[in-house]
């Protein structure tokens, strides 16, 4: 099992005299959260990290801006199930089964203005699952 240092609206959470950690389902849905809202290729060392979300600010918010908030969701998440695969090859044990991404169940995209949410409903290995919300204002 692995963990991650947790983080609430960008900053990290204390617990007490510590920093508090997230892991399986939790952990999980950080994960993702974190990939869609960083930018694409901005961590020179996990350089398919991120998405091209927030390069959309200053677009125009038309028809087609749904789908390609869809379409550059489901890219971000491959990207993180191919990282994990490779990961699970490396050192199986490392991975809990409710912080592997078994399957995208839904992704549905909201525009509001200038604001574009996202509820995208995944499962894990371990069938956990539940819904992870990006909004991103553009």
């Amino acid at each position: 099992m692995s963990y991650s240092l947790a983080v609430k609206n960008g900053d990290l959470v204390q617990a007490g005299s510590a920093l508090d950690i997230v892991y399986g389902w939790d952990k999980l849905a950080q994960d993702l959260q974190m990939w869609m809202l960083q930018t694409y290729q901005s961590d020179r060392f996990h350089v398919d990290m991120g998405s091209i979300l927030p390069d959309m600010i200053g677009g125009v918010v038309g028809n087609a801006t749904a789908e390609r908030v869809r379409r550059e969701i489901n890219r971000v998440l491959d990207n993180y199930q191919r990282l994990q695969r490779k990961a699970l090859k490396e050192t199986p044990k490392k991975l809990s089964l409710t912080e592997i991404l078994y399957s995208i169940d839904d992704v549905t995209v909201s525009i509001n203005y200038d604001t574009v949410s996202a509820a995208v409903k995944v499962t894990s290995a371990g069938s956990s699952s539940g819904t992870v919300n990006v909004t991103q204002s553009l």
